[in-house]
């Protein structure tokens, strides 16, 4: 639903008041809805994973829902109105007030729902602080209520291919849950889980950009828009190529960074989690422009088809490969969505993509990622190699004449400007 408002607010910015009210009554039903739905069904799915100890932390979490609603719809609407200052002033508040109090009553109370409060502290102050920010663009720019209608149907799609994503990067760990039975395996595999999903996440806000922009191109000029995809394309080539790289070659020290040597055993997995969680970041970035462009149910189809295919390859892979085998499925799999959903993007828009830049990126990656096999920095040093790494990388795609001086400007224009 906020993915929803923040494109008809970029397709309809004189009206953003009224996608505004509309958007809030949708998404407070559904988060309601949601709570429901968790308190209700906390046992059934505990029972699925086979501990029932997980009951009481999963209804703590149908409070998380209505205190966060309202935050997410307003980063979301900022989004749209293109004003990236207030998104972020209002992210950064989220993340620090829940940090602050998931820390501190962790240390004060020692349970896992004390933990998760962060959660709804964070949801509470953004939500109070983004209204006031709204405040301006909501009065006097409203026109009409949106039809629900309209924001359902595609919140529905975009909505569903979000939960197919979650469903796929959580399906390994559930399988290993259930099929291992082993708290501790699933301890480690969690660890490495958690850390193959931070460029995921970063990669994120790219997606939160692209979907209003490309809807508004679109509007505006479908051959700009084109241009636009075609150009995302090259650049999330070249930004995903190294990362995915260097967290897989550096698996073992990036994992050491975070958590302690009795972890070793999640390095391996990690390896190959770094590499899926690659290609899902350009498979979620991919399905944001195709949402962006009005082609939402393309992403949300290929999805859902690779569950039942993860299903089916974790079944036979973790019992045989364990924590190793789980990883190699999320692997798979992404790959699978990945190429399918690039292949369909290239022949909607009719984009071509040069083999040229294909090959630098190769090279380029291969000689930054050769260091890290004769040199093993000390832990606390890990941020600054990796620094020195991209920076190796950066060097020689401008030794092969990749990146070009007007690079640096275009892409800084990339997004349309506000009118």
């Amino acid at each position: 639903i906020p993915v929803a408002a923040s494109r008809e607010t970029a397709e309809n910015e004189e009206n953003s008041g009224g996608v505004f009210l509309s958007a809030v009554r949708l998404q407070l039903l559904f988060a309601f809805l949601l709570s429901a739905a968790t308190l209700l069904f906390a046992g059934p799915f505990a029972l699925l994973l086979r501990d029932q100890s997980l009951v009481p932390i999963i209804r703590f979490t149908a409070f998380v829902y209505p205190a966060t609603a309202l935050y997410s719809l307003l980063s979301n609407y900022f989004n749209g109105l293109h004003a990236f200052s207030a998104q972020a002033r209002l992210t950064i508040l989220y993340a620090v007030v829940k940090l602050a109090f998931s820390v501190g009553l962790l240390f004060a109370l020692r349970s896992v729902p004390a933990a998760l409060s962060g959660f709804i502290a964070g949801g509470v102050a953004a939500t109070v602080v983004g209204l006031a920010l709204a405040r301006g663009t909501i009065r006097g720019r409203i026109r009409s209520l949106v039809p629900f209608r309209k924001l359902f149907i595609f919140a529905g799609t975009f909505v569903g291919m979000s939960i197919a994503l979650q469903l796929l990067m959580s399906l390994d760990l559930f399988l290993v849950k259930r099929l291992l039975r082993d708290d501790t395996l699933v301890g480690y595999y969690n660890a490495a889980v958690t850390i193959a999903r931070i460029p995921y996440f970063i990669l994120q806000g790219l997606g939160f950009v692209f979907l209003p922009s490309v809807a508004r191109l679109f509007k505006e000029d479908g051959e700009r828009a084109r241009r636009f995809i075609r150009d995302v394309f090259r650049y999330l080539f070249l930004l995903l190529l190294p990362v995915t790289v260097f967290s897989a070659a550096t698996s073992k020290a990036l994992l050491f960074l975070f958590f302690s040597e009795a972890y070793a055993p999640a390095a391996r997995p990690l390896t190959f989690l770094s590499i899926a969680l690659g290609f899902l970041s350009a498979f979620y970035l991919l399905s944001t422009i195709a949402a962006g462009a009005g082609r939402p149910r393309v992403p949300l189809v290929i999805s859902w088809t690779l569950i039942p295919l993860a299903a089916a390859l974790g079944t036979i892979l973790i019992p045989r490969y364990h924590l190793s085998g789980a990883a190699i499925t999320t692997t798979c799999v992404a790959l699978v969505g990945t190429v399918t959903l690039a292949i369909y993007m290239s022949k909607r828009f009719r984009l071509t993509f040069p083999l040229l830049t294909l090959v630098r990126g190769a090279v380029a990656t291969a000689v930054a990622v050769v260091p890290t096999y004769f040199v093993s920095p000390a832990t606390v040093l890990l941020p600054f190699w990796y620094l020195l790494l991209f920076a190796a990388y950066g060097l020689t795609l401008l030794a092969l004449g990749e990146i070009r001086s007007e690079d640096w400007g275009y892409a800084r224009r990339l997004l349309p400007k506000k009118p």
